[in-house]
């Protein structure tokens, strides 16, 4: 279906996007297991975090151990969050639930392989032009489907190899 790729892409952008925003920054880390650790997230790949932190030195994190990555809770001067759980941008994802989406986003994050290759989008040329088009962000972020359907560029991401990958990976017709 049209609309599964268009979430598709969409959550492919988002985690790119938040794969940059996170790397090489000072974060709250929340895992699973209820422990919070402090330190900077050196880099994300394939869905392994690196992080260093003041008290251990650099050690590596599986993201299914976690829970959310944040701003540190004093002083933050940025409301930037990633999270694994239901719970994050709840605007956000009461929109994609009413969609159907927010089923798709967690079987995108859960399948190793989805991963992989949403990952290998951040050096596609397609989706790299997307990511510096202001417009089409700010409507990505938005959930603005009005605007990214009029969007030829956007649109042209339906015919993307590496998202037709993916909806074949999940069974998305």
């Amino acid at each position: 279906m049209k609309i599964y790729k268009i979430f598709i892409i969409i959550i492919a952008l988002f985690f790119i996007f938040m794969q940059q925003v996170n790397a090489g920054e000072v974060k709250e880390i929340s895992l699973t297991d209820g422990s919070v650790i402090v330190g900077e997230v050196i880099s994300v790949n394939n869905g392994v975090y690196t992080i260093r932190s003041g008290s251990v030195g650099d050690f590596e994190i599986n993201e299914s151990r976690i829970k959310s990555v944040r701003q540190p809770s004093r002083g933050a001067k940025k409301n930037v969050s990633y999270s694994n759980d239901s719970s994050t941008n709840a605007s956000v994802n009461a929109s994609m639930m009413k969609a159907g989406a927010n089923t798709l986003k967690q079987s995108m994050m859960s399948n190793a392989k989805v991963m992989e290759l949403i990952v290998s989008l951040q050096n596609d040329q397609q989706f790299q032009e997307i990511m510096k088009d202001p417009e089409i962000m700010n409507a990505v972020n938005a959930l603005d489907m009005k605007t990214l359907m009029a969007n030829p560029k956007f649109m042209g991401l339906l015919d993307n190899s590496v998202v037709d990958q993916i909806g074949d990976e999940l069974n998305v017709q």
